[in-house]
């Protein structure tokens, strides 16, 4: 369980549809580690550049991930695992070989994003518009058309992957369940790694989900 813990700042709120695409394949035994960063095609390879970092990597495993994403343009914002190894590309720095994907979209903060590192969770979906981000300090609620909430949170860890989230504060109580299955934002066409469901005064609502860098299970 998480200790109760306050959290303050904003954040924009996600928009689109969600359709499940399926649940993810387990990870291998080595993943790799994290990596976040713009990838593009050129050539007939797949292209990564790491944030704030000046190398480029051809990277393998996308092709099936990608085929799903044929309609969007490039670049892309990537953040995946991936192990990394050498290549025979001219002007390689290396081979990444993917393993898990995070986060796929072309839309969004990417590599500007100021709460990243400090994050542990965010979810969030539509009609109406919601948003909820998780940090060691605390949960940041925030909902279409109204003020931004910052509660304490309890977190329990379930079987299969699966975790929930809850508050309760001036006699409402809210709770975010996610789980590990491939979500797609059908209106900006971003893929994540977990669905979320979020309850809320006796209404649900579904999202989708990705971990944040304080937390790269």
């Amino acid at each position: 369980m998480k200790s109760p813990l306050l959290l303050a700042g904003l954040l924009p709120l996600l928009a689109g549809c969600q359709a499940l695409v399926g649940r993810d394949l387990p990870t291998p035994e080595h993943p790799g580690e994290r990596w976040q960063g713009e990838v593009i095609r050129q050539d007939s390879r797949f292209w990564f550049s790491p944030c704030g970092d000046g190398r480029r990597f051809e990277v393998a495993g996308l092709d099936s991930l990608l085929q799903e994403a044929a309609e969007r343009r490039f670049p892309l914002f990537l953040d995946m695992r991936a192990r990394l190894g050498t290549s025979d590309a001219t002007g390689a720095d290396g081979r990444l070989t993917f393993t898990r994907l995070y986060r796929l979209e072309n839309e969004g903060p990417g590599c500007a994003d100021p709460n990243f590192r400090q994050m542990i969770l965010r979810a969030g979906g539509h009609e109406p518009g919601w948003q909820i981000e998780i940090s060691s300090q605390g949960l940041l609620l925030q909902r279409l058309g109204e003020a931004p909430r910052a509660l304490p949170y309890l977190e329990e860890q379930l079987p299969e992957g699966r975790l929930s989230f809850s508050s309760e504060a001036d006699g409402e109580q809210l709770e975010l369940w996610i789980a590990p299955q491939r979500c797609e934002d059908n209106a900006s066409g971003a893929l994540t790694h977990l669905t979320a469901t979020f309850q809320q005064g006796g209404q649900s609502y579904r999202g989708c989900a990705y971990l944040g860098g304080a937390r790269s299970d």
